[in-house]
């Protein structure tokens, strides 16, 4: 039996080879679609789960930056609260002085701690934690940001030159007044947002504390 040989018309060969084209070029283009959705549900998933962003404390002018950025006053101004409140006795040091270390014990540094832990023993011994003590910012201190923060590392560690007024009392009698000055090692961590979420953790003493004045 011969062989049958159909001849289709040439408009109708050249439909069939564009569709032929087509369905190539959607099949592409689907894969290349499923590629880029892949790409994207990877970096979905590997995406932090927070963004941070360190607004300064003073806006009135405006203010540019970029999401990693740490500005010198929010720096100066986490500091001056972290030690604010580590160094406040509402009731007396003996109680309030370790009790607020381990509150805060992820806004420091390990080996800072142990420094802390072994200057209040000293103080024990010296009977100096049996009172209560007010600790304040010298007035104008968080508008001097730039004398007050020595950037050592872009973004990463600073040096904060923290003044502060310290009162302590004895059955309800003032023993102390005195303005202090605190040169404090502070670094950019990463860290567990839930326990640590301003990122910085201060390290140490970048040189001794010195008394200013009696006031």
């Amino acid at each position: 039996m011969a062989s049958l040989k159909l001849n289709l018309p040439k408009k109708m060969t050249s439909a069939l080879h564009e569709h032929a084209n087509h369905v190539v070029s959607l099949r592409i283009t689907i894969f290349l679609l499923s590629v880029a959705l892949m790409l994207a549900m990877v970096a979905l998933i590997r995406a932090p789960d927070y963004i941070t962003l360190r607004i300064p404390p003073n806006t009135a002018n405006g203010v540019v930056m970029n999401v990693n950025d740490i500005p010198k006053s929010r720096v100066l101004s986490d500091t001056s609260y972290l030690w604010l409140e580590l160094n406040t006795w509402l009731k007396n040091g003996k109680q309030d002085a370790v009790a607020n270390l381990q509150a805060y014990t992820y806004y420091f540094g390990d080996s800072f701690i142990e420094q802390l832990e072994r200057q209040y023993k000293v103080m024990d011994i010296k009977g100096e934690l049996d009172r209560r003590r007010r600790i304040t910012l010298v007035p104008g201190t968080l508008n001097a940001v730039d004398k007050r923060v020595i950037e050592v590392t872009k973004n990463q560690s600073w040096v904060v030159l923290l003044d502060v007024i310290i009162e302590d009392f004895y059955l309800n009698e003032r023993v102390q007044h005195v303005k202090v000055r605190y040169p404090l090692v502070v670094e950019r961590i990463d860290t567990n947002y839930e326990k640590n979420p301003l990122g910085l953790i201060i390290t140490g003493f970048e040189g001794s504390p010195k008394i200013i004045s009696e006031l």
